[in-house]
């Protein structure tokens, strides 16, 4: 079975060349970072206000977009420069410091956990309408320029 997650028609981020994919991934953070990092570690409430009103995390050809429109959560994702699929509504659910978004698109949910302790990872599933997992990736925030 072929999964049918595409990006929405706006894309945020240019793929990197398929041979610096390891470089792409976050490394620990340097003394130099750990200042802003704990910074907005500590301010965090939800990933958008983590990362200034939406959140992008990446793998491979996927993205994923997070935002937020007063107490909506919107996602957005789908394979890198393909038309992809917005999802309104979603819910937020706290299990002690991770942090469970949700949204139902006729029986077929779509999962993002994040950790505001982890901030520049977040896992995304999608399960269809019988609870068969289709898509189930550990994915990132884009290197900052």
């Amino acid at each position: 079975m072929k999964l049918a997650i595409v990006l929405s028609a706006f894309v945020l981020y240019t793929p990197l060349a398929s041979s610096s994919v390891a470089a792409a991934m976050p490394q620990p953070a340097t003394a130099e970072h750990q200042s802003s990092r704990a910074t907005r570690t500590a301010r965090a409430v939800d990933i958008t206000t983590q990362y200034d009103g939406q959140a992008l995390f990446i793998r491979d050809r996927w993205e994923v977009k997070i935002a937020r429109d007063g107490d909506r959560f919107i996602y957005s994702g789908g394979e890198s420069g393909k038309r992809g699929i917005s999802l309104a509504n979603g819910q937020l659910t706290k299990f002690g410091d991770k942090h469970l978004y949700k949204w139902n698109n006729a029986g077929t949910i779509y999962r993002v956990t994040w950790q505001p302790t982890d901030p520049n990872f977040a896992r995304v599933q999608v399960f269809d309408a019988k609870g068969s997992e289709l898509f189930n990736k550990l994915m990132w925030t884009p290197p900052e320029n």
